[in-house]
């Protein structure tokens, strides 16, 4: 299931890319002949086609990718191999999370008397 901010994000997406090629199409159809706002609204249909159909997917992919490619060094290069894999896994296989948890913890030194 999807979380919020990402369905507001595509949301997002896909009312810039619309607006951005509504502009474009009216400038092209209501100044067909001057060069310079053809050329703008060419840039501007373009740019809303993009949007709509390339940049949600092309993010998305881009923050999956650098996830992956900057995990070893949040690591640290000094650990050794077992660590680095076995907190690699744990990273990798949680599924879930908890929000707002708070645990109180009390350690105190606890000594054996030899009376």
């Amino acid at each position: 299931m999807p979380k919020l901010g990402s369905q507001l994000e595509v949301s997002w997406n896909i009312i810039v890319g619309i607006v951005l090629s509504l502009s474009g199409g009216i400038l092209l159809w209501q100044l067909p002949e001057a060069h310079l706002t053809r050329a703008f609204g060419d840039a501007l249909l373009i740019a809303g086609l993009l949007t709509v159909c390339v940049d949600y997917f092309v993010k998305r992919d881009l923050a999956r990718e650098a996830a992956q490619n900057i995990f070893h060094h949040i690591l640290g290069f000094d650990q050794p191999p077992e660590i680095r894999d076995r907190l690699k896994a744990i990273v990798h296989e949680t599924k879930i999370y908890r929000r707002n948890y708070r645990a109180n913890i009390h350690i105190s030194s606890h000594t054996e008397s030899t009376t």
